[in-house]
């Protein structure tokens, strides 16, 4: 028996050996490399990303992890506790040395006659539910960042590809004017003016490479990743229609943070009750018992002792620190209750900006269409009429730069447009995979 008993304790102190946490050298963290530039063409493909290294996200849901352990702790509680305890003491009294070994498995059970630990566990699963709406909105502000950055490369993209374009052209037309100028057929200014309009087209050019990478760097930092040299051509998703004008006031009520600040006030509400009723005598169920001998080795053979306690307890004095918890309780619902109707504000407010914002580019890029098709017909007809020698030059350059101008107009627009109907459907608090009808369980 007494081998066996050591084995156990061996066993024991081994297992809590083996719990210590292997400690690994720190490394410092870097963003996730992607090496197949190819697989990154489609928006689809950066949101699967996102959803995966964005830090910020990953925060987000290690604090849901975190509020899941804490309502599993919190439904433990309301479980009685079982503990098995070995302990071994060596007394010495004038010339006497006494050794005492003792092995007793105890009970314990809290009674939760007032709910106390009810109310514990309600403000747990409202934390929780809490945890979960912060985390849905911060893979929601994930999602945007990465939407409206890849919007913004394509934009640049886009724009880059018409400054090469008026580069080349005007290239062309430089050619032109110094031949009839050799000819005697254009006079020495227009030459002058035309080598001027292509230095500032590929001055254009160079700028626009810059911003292009600059854009590329936006959208890898809003991603996580960080992606190798290659050639990306990404593509405009697609939009789904929607409408937005029959939105009703409970509008605001489905967006996450107001989600959040609705659990946060109905979790401070249960923490109140919680530290009212901690004020109350609290009812305890203990037992215990086990082998008491002088001996180690004859512990299972020693006396078998028991004991079990009923046991009701009332806290008279304290220092008013129950007192002060729950004034302190009270004072966090009033502030939940303020942020609640302070979100509540926002939300509406921006719903209302984004809105109106919305119908407003809608216009301008309506206006901007027509702007566009007068001025390519001004553009055109402009150098048909310097070729007849009815114009001068410096007209065709004015009504090339308007059509250029009025042509940068429409893509911003139609970009800004596509990244206000995502601004729009974030503030209603919608699931931006449901907008570009996204499978983003892959």
């Amino acid at each position: 028996m007494y081998k066996t008993l050591s084995l156990v304790c061996m066993s024991l102190i081994l297992a809590g050996c083996q719990i210590t946490q292997d400690t690994e050298p720190m490394t410092r963290p870097e963003l996730a490399l992607v090496s197949s530039p190819e697989k990154l063409q489609s928006l689809d493909d950066w949101l699967k990303l996102a959803l995966s290294y964005n830090p910020t996200l990953n925060q987000a849901k290690e604090r849901e992890v975190q509020a899941s352990l804490a309502l599993a702790n919190s439904n433990a509680a309301q479980l009685p506790d079982l503990k098995l305890a070995l302990d071994h003491s060596r007394r010495k009294t004038n010339a006497t040395l006494a050794n005492g070994n003792n092995l007793t498995l105890s009970f314990s059970w809290e009674l939760d006659w007032l709910g106390k630990l009810d109310d514990s566990e309600q403000q747990a699963v409202m934390a929780y539910e809490q945890a979960k709406q912060a985390s849905f909105q911060s893979e929601q502000t994930a999602l945007k960042q990465v939407s409206v950055a890849f919007l913004t490369m394509i934009q640049t993209q886009t724009l880059l590809d018409l400054y090469e374009k008026r580069a080349a052209l005007l290239g062309q037309q430089l050619q032109m004017l110094e031949e009839n100028y050799q000819l005697g057929l254009t006079s020495a200014l227009d030459v002058y003016l035309a080598r001027n309009n292509v230095a500032s087209e590929q001055s254009r050019v160079v700028r626009q490479k810059q911003v292009l990478v600059q854009a590329f760097s936006q959208l890898q930092i809003a991603a996580g990743v960080k992606s190798t040299q290659g050639e990306l051509t990404p593509a405009m998703p697609t939009f789904n229609a929607a409408n937005y004008d029959s939105l009703g006031s409970e509008m605001a009520l489905n967006r996450p943070d107001v989600q959040a600040a609705w659990y946060e006030l109905l979790a401070s509400n249960k923490a109140s009750a919680a530290s009212f009723k901690a004020q109350f005598p609290n009812f305890k169920l203990t037992a215990s018992g086990g082998y008491s001998a002088d001996e180690f080795k004859s512990l299972l053979k020693g006396d078998f002792l028991w004991s079990w306690v009923v046991n009701l307890s009332q806290p008279l004095f304290d220092g008013g620190r129950l007192a002060n918890d729950y004034a302190r309780s009270q004072s966090n619902e009033r502030i939940a209750k303020s942020k609640l109707q302070d979100t509540l504000n926002k939300a509406y407010g921006e719903i209302e900006v984004e809105l109106a914002n919305y119908h407003a580019i809608g216009e301008r890029v309506g206006l901007a269409e027509v702007a566009l098709e007068n001025a390519r017909m001004a553009q055109d007809l402009s150098f048909s009429q310097y070729q007849k020698g009815l114009v001068n030059f410096t007209t065709v350059l004015d009504a090339q730069k308007r059509a250029l101008d009025a042509e940068v107009t429409k893509i911003t627009l139609s970009t800004e447009q596509r990244q206000q109907i995502i601004n729009l459907e974030t503030a209603l608090g919608r699931p931006l995979s449901a907008l570009f009808s996204l499978n983003l369980e892959s």
